[in-house]
């Protein structure tokens, strides 16, 4: 998912998420509002449709550098991705090589942490968190206390640094068909 800031194609942010517990049972198939933190520094906001089972993703985000709305479609399937500029109406397509990892399946083989999480400081949300670690890496993931199918953040600690994936929304289930469609332009 880091893509806006030269960063890799949004489609990274789905081996980042799937590496992450005998913990929550969190669906793999989701719509949410994603804040990507990079050492500490919002990176970018995107607006996410992962339909793991029918082999798609959807990214909506502003590329920086010319404040341009970017839809980025995943077709793991056809092995395509669309970059569809909605703004200017344009639409690229580049051969999709990887193949979509289930976002949360990590979750089987993670372990409790005794210590409880925060989603919001001021609001008070307490949730509890989970945690594994892996080929070097560690992957902590708080969900809601009341509601264990919500995550709130994960973050990655690497070597190289510290990742945060912020859940501003997150609704789970299969996203609607139509939110894979492509603008008329991309035709």
């Amino acid at each position: 998912i880091f893509y806006s800031l030269k960063l890799p194609p949004y489609s990274a942010l789905i081996p980042l998420l799937s590496i992450v517990c005998a913990g929550p049972s969190i669906s793999n198939d989701f719509v949410g509002v994603i804040d990507i933190i990079i050492e500490n520094k919002l990176v970018e906001r995107v607006n996410a449709w992962i339909d793991y089972d029918g082999q798609k993703t959807r990214f909506d985000f502003v590329r920086d550098e010319d404040n341009e709305l970017i839809y980025r479609f995943n077709f793991y399937d056809t092995h395509l991705t669309y970059d569809a500029e909605i703004y200017s109406k344009n639409c690229t397509s580049s051969p999709l090589m990887e193949s979509l990892a289930p976002v949360f399946a990590w979750t089987a083989n993670s372990t409790r942490n005794p210590w409880p999480c925060y989603a919001n400081v001021q609001q008070g949300k307490i949730g509890v968190e989970w945690a594994l670690e892996r080929n070097g890496n560690t992957y902590i993931l708080c969900v809601d206390d009341l509601d264990s199918d919500r995550p709130w953040w994960l973050h990655k600690v690497t070597p190289q640094g510290n990742e945060y994936l912020r859940f501003q929304e997150f609704i789970p289930g299969v996203p609607p068909l139509h939110a894979f469609d492509l603008p008329s332009f991309c035709s």
